[in-house]
Protein backbone atom coordinates (compact mmCIF):
# COMPACT_ATOMS: atom_id res chain seq x y z
CA UNK A 1 0.00 0.00 0.00
CA UNK A 2 2.82 2.40 0.94
CA UNK A 3 4.69 1.75 -2.30
CA UNK A 4 1.55 2.33 -4.36
CA UNK A 5 0.95 5.72 -2.76
CA UNK A 6 4.57 6.87 -2.97
CA UNK A 7 4.90 6.08 -6.67
CA UNK A 8 1.84 8.06 -7.74
CA UNK A 9 2.17 11.46 -9.39
CA UNK A 10 0.57 14.44 -7.61
CA UNK A 11 -2.48 14.00 -9.86
CA UNK A 12 -3.24 10.30 -10.03
CA UNK A 13 -6.63 10.23 -11.75
CA UNK A 14 -4.90 10.08 -15.12
CA UNK A 15 -2.53 7.28 -14.12
CA UNK A 16 -2.83 3.89 -15.78
CA UNK A 17 -3.16 2.43 -12.28
CA UNK A 18 -6.19 4.58 -11.41
CA UNK A 19 -8.88 2.04 -12.48
CA UNK A 20 -7.36 -0.64 -10.25
CA UNK A 21 -5.89 1.35 -7.36
CA UNK A 22 -8.92 1.27 -5.03
CA UNK A 23 -9.52 -2.45 -5.70
CA UNK A 24 -5.86 -3.26 -4.97
CA UNK A 25 -5.91 -1.26 -1.74
CA UNK A 26 -9.15 -3.04 -0.74
CA UNK A 27 -7.61 -6.49 -1.21
CA UNK A 28 -4.31 -5.64 0.48
CA UNK A 29 -5.99 -4.09 3.52
CA UNK A 30 -8.53 -6.90 4.05
CA UNK A 31 -6.43 -9.91 3.08
CA UNK A 32 -5.14 -10.57 6.65
CA UNK A 33 -8.68 -10.36 8.04
CA UNK A 34 -10.07 -12.62 5.32
CA UNK A 35 -7.33 -15.21 5.84
CA UNK A 36 -8.01 -15.75 9.55
CA UNK A 37 -11.05 -16.30 11.71
CA UNK A 38 -10.56 -13.29 13.94
CA UNK A 39 -14.21 -12.66 13.11
CA UNK A 40 -16.72 -15.26 11.98
CA UNK A 41 -20.34 -14.35 11.36
CA UNK A 42 -22.67 -17.18 12.45
CA UNK A 43 -24.32 -17.29 9.01
CA UNK A 44 -21.00 -18.17 7.36
CA UNK A 45 -21.21 -21.71 8.71
CA UNK A 46 -24.19 -22.51 6.48
CA UNK A 47 -22.08 -22.07 3.33
CA UNK A 48 -18.77 -23.45 4.59
CA UNK A 49 -20.54 -26.53 5.99
CA UNK A 50 -22.64 -26.89 2.85
CA UNK A 51 -19.63 -26.78 0.52
CA UNK A 52 -17.73 -29.35 2.60
CA UNK A 53 -20.77 -31.67 2.64
CA UNK A 54 -20.89 -31.36 -1.16
CA UNK A 55 -17.24 -32.42 -1.36
CA UNK A 56 -17.94 -35.40 0.90
CA UNK A 57 -21.12 -36.59 -0.82
CA UNK A 58 -20.54 -35.53 -4.41
CA UNK A 59 -24.04 -33.98 -4.46
CA UNK A 60 -23.54 -30.38 -5.60
CA UNK A 61 -27.24 -29.65 -6.17
CA UNK A 62 -28.77 -30.11 -2.71
CA UNK A 63 -27.11 -28.09 0.09
CA UNK A 64 -27.23 -29.64 3.53
CA UNK A 65 -27.35 -28.24 7.05
CA UNK A 66 -25.07 -29.29 9.92
CA UNK A 67 -27.44 -32.11 10.88
CA UNK A 68 -27.30 -33.56 7.37
CA UNK A 69 -30.80 -32.46 6.39
CA UNK A 70 -31.32 -30.65 3.03
CA UNK A 71 -31.22 -26.86 3.39
CA UNK A 72 -33.09 -24.95 0.69
CA UNK A 73 -33.37 -21.58 2.43
CA UNK A 74 -30.91 -19.97 0.01
CA UNK A 75 -30.19 -20.68 -3.68
CA UNK A 76 -27.10 -22.52 -4.82
CA UNK A 77 -24.67 -19.92 -6.18
CA UNK A 78 -23.01 -18.98 -2.87
CA UNK A 79 -22.40 -22.65 -2.10
CA UNK A 80 -20.85 -23.14 -5.52
CA UNK A 81 -18.56 -20.15 -5.07
CA UNK A 82 -17.18 -21.64 -1.84
CA UNK A 83 -17.05 -25.15 -3.31
CA UNK A 84 -15.07 -23.96 -6.34
CA UNK A 85 -12.58 -22.16 -4.12
CA UNK A 86 -12.20 -25.26 -1.93
CA UNK A 87 -11.61 -27.46 -4.96
CA UNK A 88 -8.81 -25.19 -6.18
CA UNK A 89 -7.18 -24.09 -2.92
CA UNK A 90 -8.26 -26.66 -0.34
CA UNK A 91 -10.41 -25.90 2.70
CA UNK A 92 -9.24 -22.91 4.74
CA UNK A 93 -10.49 -19.58 5.99
CA UNK A 94 -8.74 -17.91 3.05
CA UNK A 95 -10.38 -20.21 0.50
CA UNK A 96 -13.79 -19.71 2.15
CA UNK A 97 -13.65 -15.95 1.78
CA UNK A 98 -11.56 -15.40 -1.35
CA UNK A 99 -14.54 -15.39 -3.78
CA UNK A 100 -16.23 -12.66 -1.76
CA UNK A 101 -13.07 -10.57 -1.37
CA UNK A 102 -12.56 -10.74 -5.14
CA UNK A 103 -16.23 -9.91 -5.72
CA UNK A 104 -15.74 -6.79 -3.58
CA UNK A 105 -12.64 -5.81 -5.57
CA UNK A 106 -14.50 -6.34 -8.85
CA UNK A 107 -17.39 -4.20 -7.56
CA UNK A 108 -14.94 -1.38 -6.86
CA UNK A 109 -13.41 -1.64 -10.33
CA UNK A 110 -16.90 -1.72 -11.88
CA UNK A 111 -17.81 1.40 -9.88
CA UNK A 112 -14.84 3.11 -11.55
CA UNK A 113 -16.03 1.98 -15.00
CA UNK A 114 -19.54 3.27 -14.25
CA UNK A 115 -18.04 6.63 -13.32
CA UNK A 116 -16.53 6.82 -16.81
CA UNK A 117 -19.83 5.73 -18.41
CA UNK A 118 -22.04 8.14 -16.49
CA UNK A 119 -19.87 11.24 -16.11
CA UNK A 120 -17.00 10.82 -18.61
CA UNK A 121 -14.57 11.87 -15.86
CA UNK A 122 -11.60 9.86 -14.63
CA UNK A 123 -11.41 11.98 -11.50
CA UNK A 124 -15.06 11.26 -10.64
CA UNK A 125 -14.47 7.58 -11.37
CA UNK A 126 -11.41 7.47 -9.11
CA UNK A 127 -13.18 9.27 -6.24
CA UNK A 128 -16.20 6.94 -6.56
CA UNK A 129 -14.02 3.83 -6.46
CA UNK A 130 -12.22 5.15 -3.36
CA UNK A 131 -15.49 5.99 -1.63
CA UNK A 132 -16.79 2.52 -2.41
CA UNK A 133 -13.60 0.74 -1.29
CA UNK A 134 -13.74 2.46 2.10
CA UNK A 135 -17.44 1.77 2.69
CA UNK A 136 -17.85 -0.25 5.93
CA UNK A 137 -20.60 -2.43 4.45
CA UNK A 138 -18.44 -3.47 1.52
CA UNK A 139 -15.51 -4.17 3.83
CA UNK A 140 -17.66 -6.42 6.02
CA UNK A 141 -19.25 -8.21 3.06
CA UNK A 142 -15.83 -8.79 1.45
CA UNK A 143 -14.59 -10.83 4.42
CA UNK A 144 -17.70 -12.90 5.04
CA UNK A 145 -18.80 -16.14 3.44
CA UNK A 146 -22.42 -15.26 2.68
CA UNK A 147 -24.56 -14.13 -0.27
CA UNK A 148 -24.50 -10.36 0.39
CA UNK A 149 -21.34 -9.56 -1.55
CA UNK A 150 -22.27 -11.67 -4.56
CA UNK A 151 -25.80 -10.24 -4.62
CA UNK A 152 -24.46 -6.68 -4.58
CA UNK A 153 -22.04 -7.47 -7.42
CA UNK A 154 -24.69 -9.04 -9.68
CA UNK A 155 -27.10 -6.14 -9.10
CA UNK A 156 -24.30 -3.64 -9.82
CA UNK A 157 -23.63 -5.43 -13.11
CA UNK A 158 -27.34 -5.23 -13.90
CA UNK A 159 -27.44 -1.51 -13.06
CA UNK A 160 -24.42 -0.98 -15.32
CA UNK A 161 -26.31 -2.70 -18.12
CA UNK A 162 -29.58 -0.78 -17.67
CA UNK A 163 -27.78 2.57 -17.42
CA UNK A 164 -25.83 1.69 -20.57
CA UNK A 165 -29.12 0.96 -22.36
CA UNK A 166 -30.57 4.28 -21.20
CA UNK A 167 -27.56 6.35 -22.26
CA UNK A 168 -26.87 4.65 -25.61
CA UNK A 169 -28.60 5.22 -28.90
CA UNK A 170 -27.72 1.67 -29.95
CA UNK A 171 -26.78 -0.47 -26.92
CA UNK A 172 -24.42 -3.39 -27.47
CA UNK A 173 -25.44 -6.96 -26.73
CA UNK A 174 -23.05 -6.93 -23.74
CA UNK A 175 -25.12 -4.22 -22.06
CA UNK A 176 -28.30 -6.24 -22.47
CA UNK A 177 -26.43 -9.28 -21.22
CA UNK A 178 -25.23 -7.36 -18.15
CA UNK A 179 -28.73 -6.05 -17.42
CA UNK A 180 -30.62 -9.32 -17.60
CA UNK A 181 -28.04 -11.99 -16.75
CA UNK A 182 -27.03 -9.84 -13.76
CA UNK A 183 -30.61 -10.15 -12.51
CA UNK A 184 -30.55 -13.89 -13.17
CA UNK A 185 -27.35 -14.32 -11.17
CA UNK A 186 -28.88 -12.29 -8.32
CA UNK A 187 -31.91 -14.63 -8.29
CA UNK A 188 -29.56 -17.65 -8.22
CA UNK A 189 -27.77 -16.08 -5.23
CA UNK A 190 -30.55 -14.75 -2.99
CA UNK A 191 -33.84 -15.63 -4.66
CA UNK A 192 -36.41 -13.54 -6.58
CA UNK A 193 -36.41 -10.75 -3.99
CA UNK A 194 -34.83 -8.23 -4.34
CA UNK A 195 -33.56 -9.04 -7.84
CA UNK A 196 -36.91 -8.90 -9.64
CA UNK A 197 -37.86 -5.70 -7.81
CA UNK A 198 -34.71 -4.01 -9.09
CA UNK A 199 -35.37 -5.37 -12.58
CA UNK A 200 -38.91 -3.95 -12.53
CA UNK A 201 -37.76 -0.59 -11.14
CA UNK A 202 -34.99 -0.34 -13.76
CA UNK A 203 -37.19 -1.24 -16.71
CA UNK A 204 -40.03 1.00 -15.49
CA UNK A 205 -37.70 3.93 -14.97
CA UNK A 206 -36.13 3.59 -18.43
CA UNK A 207 -39.60 3.54 -19.96
CA UNK A 208 -41.17 6.40 -17.97
CA UNK A 209 -38.51 8.93 -16.98
CA UNK A 210 -38.97 12.28 -18.78
CA UNK A 211 -35.28 12.98 -19.47
CA UNK A 212 -33.98 9.83 -21.20
CA UNK A 213 -37.14 7.93 -22.03
CA UNK A 214 -36.46 4.60 -23.73
CA UNK A 215 -38.94 2.75 -25.91
CA UNK A 216 -40.10 -0.69 -24.85
CA UNK A 217 -38.59 -2.23 -27.97
CA UNK A 218 -35.29 -0.61 -27.01
CA UNK A 219 -35.46 -2.01 -23.44
CA UNK A 220 -36.43 -5.60 -24.24
CA UNK A 221 -33.86 -8.00 -25.66
CA UNK A 222 -35.37 -11.47 -25.63
CA UNK A 223 -32.18 -13.57 -26.05
CA UNK A 224 -30.64 -11.81 -23.03
CA UNK A 225 -33.91 -12.05 -21.07
CA UNK A 226 -34.23 -15.78 -21.76
CA UNK A 227 -30.62 -16.39 -20.77
CA UNK A 228 -31.14 -14.43 -17.56
CA UNK A 229 -34.27 -16.46 -16.79
CA UNK A 230 -32.40 -19.73 -17.38
CA UNK A 231 -29.61 -18.65 -15.03
CA UNK A 232 -32.06 -17.47 -12.38
CA UNK A 233 -34.60 -20.31 -12.24
CA UNK A 234 -32.52 -23.28 -13.41
CA UNK A 235 -31.58 -24.51 -9.93
CA UNK A 236 -35.14 -24.04 -8.63
CA UNK A 237 -36.44 -26.26 -11.42
CA UNK A 238 -33.87 -28.95 -10.67
CA UNK A 239 -34.59 -29.11 -6.93
CA UNK A 240 -38.32 -29.21 -7.67
CA UNK A 241 -37.76 -32.28 -9.84
CA UNK A 242 -35.50 -33.88 -7.21
CA UNK A 243 -37.30 -32.93 -3.99
CA UNK A 244 -40.76 -31.79 -4.99
CA UNK A 245 -42.78 -29.02 -3.39
CA UNK A 246 -41.06 -29.45 -0.01
CA UNK A 247 -37.89 -27.74 -1.26
CA UNK A 248 -39.72 -24.71 -2.66
CA UNK A 249 -41.91 -24.48 0.46
CA UNK A 250 -38.77 -24.36 2.62
CA UNK A 251 -37.33 -21.56 0.48
CA UNK A 252 -40.56 -19.52 0.48
CA UNK A 253 -41.00 -20.01 4.20
CA UNK A 254 -37.61 -18.49 4.90
CA UNK A 255 -37.95 -15.60 2.44
CA UNK A 256 -41.57 -14.67 3.08
CA UNK A 257 -43.19 -16.35 6.05
CA UNK A 258 -40.26 -16.04 8.47
CA UNK A 259 -38.97 -12.62 7.40
CA UNK A 260 -41.72 -10.31 6.29
CA UNK A 261 -44.02 -8.67 8.81
CA UNK A 262 -46.30 -5.65 8.91
CA UNK A 263 -46.02 -4.23 12.42
CA UNK A 264 -46.27 -0.47 11.89
CA UNK A 265 -43.90 0.49 14.69
CA UNK A 266 -41.25 -1.92 13.41
CA UNK A 267 -41.77 -0.74 9.84
CA UNK A 268 -41.19 2.89 10.86
CA UNK A 269 -38.04 1.87 12.72
CA UNK A 270 -36.75 -0.05 9.71
CA UNK A 271 -37.45 2.91 7.43
CA UNK A 272 -35.38 5.23 9.61
CA UNK A 273 -32.65 2.61 9.97
CA UNK A 274 -32.34 2.15 6.19
CA UNK A 275 -32.12 5.91 5.59
CA UNK A 276 -29.59 6.30 8.40
CA UNK A 277 -27.50 3.41 7.05
CA UNK A 278 -27.26 4.93 3.59
CA UNK A 279 -26.22 8.26 5.11
CA UNK A 280 -23.92 7.34 7.98
CA UNK A 281 -22.04 4.64 6.08
CA UNK A 282 -20.64 7.31 3.75
CA UNK A 283 -19.12 9.49 6.47
CA UNK A 284 -16.91 11.49 5.91
CA UNK A 285 -17.99 11.87 2.26
CA UNK A 286 -21.72 12.50 2.57
CA UNK A 287 -22.00 15.98 4.10
CA UNK A 288 -19.19 17.63 2.05
CA UNK A 289 -20.74 16.16 -1.11
CA UNK A 290 -24.23 17.31 -0.10
CA UNK A 291 -22.95 20.80 0.54
CA UNK A 292 -21.11 20.83 -2.78
CA UNK A 293 -24.18 19.60 -4.66
CA UNK A 294 -26.41 22.25 -3.10
CA UNK A 295 -24.24 25.00 -4.63
CA UNK A 296 -24.88 23.89 -8.18
CA UNK A 297 -27.27 25.87 -10.33
CA UNK A 298 -29.06 24.63 -13.40
CA UNK A 299 -26.63 26.59 -15.53
CA UNK A 300 -23.76 24.61 -14.08
CA UNK A 301 -24.89 21.51 -15.90
CA UNK A 302 -25.54 23.24 -19.22
CA UNK A 303 -26.39 20.83 -22.01
CA UNK A 304 -25.70 17.82 -19.78
CA UNK A 305 -28.57 18.72 -17.44
CA UNK A 306 -31.07 16.17 -18.75
CA UNK A 307 -28.43 13.44 -18.77
CA UNK A 308 -27.52 14.17 -15.15
CA UNK A 309 -31.18 14.30 -14.07
CA UNK A 310 -31.80 10.92 -15.73
CA UNK A 311 -28.84 9.41 -13.89
CA UNK A 312 -29.89 11.02 -10.61
CA UNK A 313 -33.43 9.72 -11.03
CA UNK A 314 -32.20 6.17 -11.70
CA UNK A 315 -30.07 6.22 -8.54
CA UNK A 316 -32.93 7.63 -6.47
CA UNK A 317 -35.27 4.96 -7.84
CA UNK A 318 -32.86 2.25 -6.67
CA UNK A 319 -32.36 3.91 -3.29
CA UNK A 320 -36.11 4.24 -2.72
CA UNK A 321 -36.61 0.62 -3.79
CA UNK A 322 -34.00 -0.69 -1.34
CA UNK A 323 -35.42 1.43 1.48
CA UNK A 324 -38.99 0.29 0.84
CA UNK A 325 -37.91 -3.35 0.64
CA UNK A 326 -36.19 -2.95 4.03
CA UNK A 327 -39.38 -1.71 5.73
CA UNK A 328 -41.56 -4.88 6.00
CA UNK A 329 -38.77 -7.33 6.90
CA UNK A 330 -38.95 -9.11 10.25
CA UNK A 331 -35.52 -7.77 11.30
CA UNK A 332 -33.51 -5.05 9.58
CA UNK A 333 -29.74 -5.35 9.00
CA UNK A 334 -27.61 -2.57 7.46
CA UNK A 335 -26.28 -5.04 4.88
CA UNK A 336 -29.68 -4.91 3.16
CA UNK A 337 -28.79 -1.51 1.65
CA UNK A 338 -25.47 -2.71 0.17
CA UNK A 339 -26.77 -3.05 -3.44
CA UNK A 340 -27.52 0.69 -3.60
CA UNK A 341 -24.17 1.89 -2.20
CA UNK A 342 -22.15 1.92 -5.47
CA UNK A 343 -24.71 4.18 -7.15
CA UNK A 344 -24.76 6.53 -4.14
CA UNK A 345 -20.94 6.59 -4.19
CA UNK A 346 -21.01 7.70 -7.82
CA UNK A 347 -23.31 10.65 -7.08
CA UNK A 348 -21.20 11.70 -4.10
CA UNK A 349 -18.05 11.49 -6.20
CA UNK A 350 -19.53 13.64 -8.96
CA UNK A 351 -20.57 16.31 -6.45
CA UNK A 352 -17.14 16.32 -4.80
CA UNK A 353 -15.34 16.43 -8.14
CA UNK A 354 -17.27 19.46 -9.38
CA UNK A 355 -16.27 21.42 -6.30
CA UNK A 356 -12.66 20.21 -6.20
CA UNK A 357 -9.50 21.97 -7.31
CA UNK A 358 -5.82 21.07 -7.20
CA UNK A 359 -5.64 21.62 -3.43
CA UNK A 360 -7.56 19.41 -0.95
CA UNK A 361 -10.35 20.96 1.04
CA UNK A 362 -9.92 21.60 4.76
CA UNK A 363 -12.41 18.85 5.66
CA UNK A 364 -10.35 16.34 3.69
CA UNK A 365 -7.08 17.27 5.37
CA UNK A 366 -8.72 17.26 8.80
CA UNK A 367 -10.31 13.84 8.24
CA UNK A 368 -6.96 12.37 7.23
CA UNK A 369 -5.28 13.62 10.40
CA UNK A 370 -8.13 12.41 12.61
CA UNK A 371 -7.89 8.97 11.05
CA UNK A 372 -4.13 9.03 11.55
CA UNK A 373 -4.56 9.68 15.28
CA UNK A 374 -7.24 7.00 15.58
CA UNK A 375 -5.13 4.38 13.76
CA UNK A 376 -2.07 5.25 15.84
CA UNK A 377 -4.04 4.64 19.05
CA UNK A 378 -5.26 1.27 17.76
CA UNK A 379 -1.75 0.23 16.78
CA UNK A 380 -0.38 1.37 20.15
CA UNK A 381 -2.99 -0.79 21.88
CA UNK A 382 -2.06 -3.71 19.62
CA UNK A 383 1.59 -3.23 20.56
CA UNK A 384 0.82 -3.34 24.29
CA UNK A 385 -1.24 -6.53 23.96
CA UNK A 386 1.47 -8.16 21.86
CA UNK A 387 4.15 -7.24 24.38
CA UNK A 388 2.00 -8.60 27.22
CA UNK A 389 1.27 -11.95 25.55
CA UNK A 390 4.08 -12.82 23.17
CA UNK A 391 6.54 -10.22 21.78
CA UNK A 392 6.89 -12.07 18.48
CA UNK A 393 9.42 -10.23 16.25
CA UNK A 394 7.35 -10.90 13.12
CA UNK A 395 4.21 -9.44 14.71
CA UNK A 396 6.14 -6.38 15.91
CA UNK A 397 7.45 -5.92 12.37
CA UNK A 398 3.86 -6.04 11.06
CA UNK A 399 2.89 -3.25 13.46
CA UNK A 400 5.92 -1.19 12.49
CA UNK A 401 4.96 -1.57 8.83
CA UNK A 402 1.36 -0.60 9.59
CA UNK A 403 2.53 2.48 11.49
CA UNK A 404 4.78 3.49 8.58
CA UNK A 405 1.77 3.25 6.27
CA UNK A 406 -0.20 5.52 8.61
CA UNK A 407 2.62 8.07 8.55
CA UNK A 408 2.74 7.89 4.76
CA UNK A 409 -1.00 8.53 4.59
CA UNK A 410 -0.63 11.57 6.84
CA UNK A 411 2.02 12.92 4.50
CA UNK A 412 -0.55 13.05 1.67
CA UNK A 413 -2.87 15.37 3.63
CA UNK A 414 -1.67 18.62 2.06
CA UNK A 415 -1.15 17.42 -1.49
CA UNK A 416 -3.54 17.37 -4.46
CA UNK A 417 -7.24 16.51 -4.18
CA UNK A 418 -6.91 13.13 -5.92
CA UNK A 419 -4.12 11.95 -3.67
CA UNK A 420 -5.83 13.25 -0.53
CA UNK A 421 -9.02 11.35 -1.39
CA UNK A 422 -6.90 8.23 -1.92
CA UNK A 423 -5.11 8.81 1.39
CA UNK A 424 -8.39 9.20 3.30
CA UNK A 425 -9.91 6.08 1.70
CA UNK A 426 -6.74 4.12 2.45
CA UNK A 427 -6.78 5.27 6.08
CA UNK A 428 -10.39 4.09 6.40
CA UNK A 429 -9.33 0.78 4.89
CA UNK A 430 -6.55 0.57 7.46
CA UNK A 431 -9.10 0.43 10.29
CA UNK A 432 -10.00 -3.29 9.89
CA UNK A 433 -6.29 -4.08 9.57
CA UNK A 434 -5.49 -2.19 12.79
CA UNK A 435 -8.36 -3.94 14.59
CA UNK A 436 -7.05 -7.26 13.28
CA UNK A 437 -3.60 -6.55 14.74
CA UNK A 438 -5.26 -5.56 18.01
CA UNK A 439 -7.30 -8.78 18.29
CA UNK A 440 -4.85 -11.21 16.66
CA UNK A 441 -2.86 -12.31 19.74
CA UNK A 442 -6.07 -12.87 21.74
CA UNK A 443 -8.23 -14.86 19.31
CA UNK A 444 -5.70 -16.61 17.04
CA UNK A 445 -5.18 -19.40 16.37
CA UNK A 446 -8.93 -19.98 16.43
CA UNK A 447 -10.30 -23.01 18.19
CA UNK A 448 -11.13 -24.74 14.93
CA UNK A 449 -7.46 -24.70 13.92
CA UNK A 450 -6.36 -25.74 17.41
CA UNK A 451 -8.77 -28.68 17.57
CA UNK A 452 -8.02 -29.82 14.00
CA UNK A 453 -4.29 -29.79 14.78
CA UNK A 454 -4.93 -31.87 17.91
CA UNK A 455 -7.06 -34.37 15.96
CA UNK A 456 -4.29 -34.74 13.40
CA UNK A 457 -1.71 -35.19 16.15
CA UNK A 458 -3.82 -38.00 17.63
CA UNK A 459 -4.34 -39.49 14.13
CA UNK A 460 -8.13 -39.34 14.45
CA UNK A 461 -9.03 -37.70 11.13
CA UNK A 462 -10.41 -40.11 8.56
CA UNK A 463 -10.59 -43.04 11.00
CA UNK A 464 -14.32 -42.88 11.76
CA UNK A 465 -17.13 -40.65 12.93
CA UNK A 466 -16.35 -38.04 15.58
CA UNK A 467 -19.11 -36.58 17.74
CA UNK A 468 -19.04 -32.85 18.47
CA UNK A 469 -20.93 -31.54 21.48
CA UNK A 470 -20.77 -27.75 21.57
CA UNK A 471 -21.62 -24.58 19.67
CA UNK A 472 -22.24 -24.56 15.88
CA UNK A 473 -19.61 -21.92 15.00
CA UNK A 474 -16.55 -23.78 16.40
CA UNK A 475 -17.81 -26.94 14.69
CA UNK A 476 -17.84 -25.15 11.32
CA UNK A 477 -14.29 -23.90 11.93
CA UNK A 478 -13.13 -27.43 12.79
CA UNK A 479 -14.50 -28.75 9.48
CA UNK A 480 -12.71 -26.01 7.53
CA UNK A 481 -9.38 -26.56 9.30
CA UNK A 482 -9.53 -30.38 9.13
CA UNK A 483 -10.92 -30.66 5.59
CA UNK A 484 -13.46 -33.03 4.03
CA UNK A 485 -11.70 -36.08 5.47
CA UNK A 486 -13.22 -35.31 8.86
CA UNK A 487 -16.57 -36.98 9.55
CA UNK A 488 -17.97 -34.67 12.25
CA UNK A 489 -21.38 -35.41 13.71
CA UNK A 490 -22.87 -32.49 15.67
CA UNK A 491 -25.15 -33.64 18.47
CA UNK A 492 -26.66 -31.55 21.25
CA UNK A 493 -26.98 -34.53 23.60
CA UNK A 494 -25.25 -37.74 22.40
CA UNK A 495 -26.67 -41.06 23.56
CA UNK A 496 -24.62 -43.96 24.89
CA UNK A 497 -25.02 -45.59 21.47
CA UNK A 498 -23.67 -42.46 19.73
CA UNK A 499 -20.64 -42.54 22.00
CA UNK A 500 -20.05 -46.26 21.43
CA UNK A 501 -20.16 -45.87 17.64
CA UNK A 502 -17.84 -42.88 17.51
CA UNK A 503 -14.10 -42.77 17.15
CA UNK A 504 -13.82 -39.78 19.48
CA UNK A 505 -15.74 -36.96 21.13
CA UNK A 506 -15.05 -33.23 21.02
CA UNK A 507 -16.59 -31.58 24.06
CA UNK A 508 -17.15 -27.98 25.04
CA UNK A 509 -16.07 -27.71 28.68
CA UNK A 510 -19.40 -26.44 29.98
CA UNK A 511 -21.21 -29.40 28.43
CA UNK A 512 -18.69 -32.11 29.21
CA UNK A 513 -20.15 -32.85 32.65
CA UNK A 514 -23.37 -34.25 31.18
CA UNK A 515 -21.58 -37.08 29.33
CA UNK A 516 -19.96 -40.24 30.70
CA UNK A 517 -16.43 -40.51 29.27
CA UNK A 518 -15.14 -43.12 31.69
CA UNK A 519 -12.69 -45.48 30.05
CA UNK A 520 -11.65 -42.81 27.51
CA UNK A 521 -8.57 -40.65 27.45
CA UNK A 522 -9.34 -36.93 27.69
CA UNK A 523 -6.92 -34.20 26.56
CA UNK A 524 -7.25 -30.43 26.10
CA UNK A 525 -7.97 -29.58 22.47
CA UNK A 526 -8.26 -25.79 22.25
CA UNK A 527 -9.02 -22.63 24.16
CA UNK A 528 -9.90 -19.07 23.24
CA UNK A 529 -12.00 -16.12 24.22
CA UNK A 530 -15.63 -16.25 23.13
CA UNK A 531 -15.46 -12.42 23.06
CA UNK A 532 -12.74 -9.90 23.74
CA UNK A 533 -12.38 -9.38 27.53
CA UNK A 534 -12.83 -5.61 27.29
CA UNK A 535 -13.64 -5.07 30.97
CA UNK A 536 -10.47 -6.84 32.08
CA UNK A 537 -8.39 -4.98 29.52
CA UNK A 538 -9.71 -1.62 30.73
CA UNK A 539 -8.71 -2.40 34.33
CA UNK A 540 -5.14 -3.42 33.49
CA UNK A 541 -2.56 -0.82 34.60
CA UNK A 542 0.66 -2.61 33.65
CA UNK A 543 1.97 -5.24 31.27
CA UNK A 544 1.80 -7.81 34.07
CA UNK A 545 -1.88 -7.05 34.76
CA UNK A 546 -2.57 -7.12 31.03
CA UNK A 547 -0.87 -10.50 30.73
CA UNK A 548 -2.90 -11.84 33.67
CA UNK A 549 -6.17 -10.55 32.19
CA UNK A 550 -5.50 -12.33 28.90
CA UNK A 551 -4.13 -15.53 30.35
CA UNK A 552 -7.37 -17.38 31.11
CA UNK A 553 -9.62 -17.85 28.04
CA UNK A 554 -13.26 -18.47 28.87
CA UNK A 555 -14.00 -21.17 26.28
CA UNK A 556 -12.21 -24.53 26.22
CA UNK A 557 -12.69 -27.78 24.30
CA UNK A 558 -11.51 -31.31 25.08
CA UNK A 559 -11.08 -34.47 23.04
CA UNK A 560 -12.08 -37.82 24.49
CA UNK A 561 -11.04 -40.96 22.60
CA UNK A 562 -10.32 -44.64 23.05
CA UNK A 563 -6.63 -45.15 22.60
CA UNK A 564 -7.14 -48.94 22.23
CA UNK A 565 -8.90 -48.45 18.91
CA UNK A 566 -12.14 -47.56 17.23
CA UNK A 567 -15.21 -48.96 18.95
CA UNK A 568 -13.28 -50.51 21.84
CA UNK A 569 -15.24 -50.74 25.10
Amino acid sequence: MLALLEKQKPNISGSRFAPFLAAILFVLALLPLASNYVTFHPDERHYTNGAIFMMQSGDIISPRARNGEPRFKKPILTYWAVLGSYQILGTSAFASRLPFLLAGAFSIWLTYRMGILLFASRKTALIASMIMASNPLLMMAGVRTNPDMLLALWLLISAFGFLGIMLSLKPSFLRYLAAYVGIGLAVATKGPLPALVFAGVSMGYLRLNPWRRVSLAHILHFPAILLGMAVGVGWFGIIYLLHGETALASFLGDHVGNRIGFQWQEMATHLLAAIASLSLLFIPWFFPALRAHSRHTQATWGDSGDRYRAILGFVLAWVIAIILMSVPVGAFFPRYVLPATPLVALLLAEALNRRSDERPAAWLTGAIYLMGIFLSLLLFGALLIRLAMDPDPLALAEMALALSVVLALLAQGRKCFDLSVTALAASLLMTPLALFLLAQPIVLPDQGSQIAARLEQLDLIGKGSIVYMGEPVPAAKIRIAAGPGLDLNELDQPTAEDVAQSQALILLEERAGSLDVSGMEVVPAGSSWSALPLDSLKKARSLEELRAALGHPDQRHFIAWRSKGYGAP
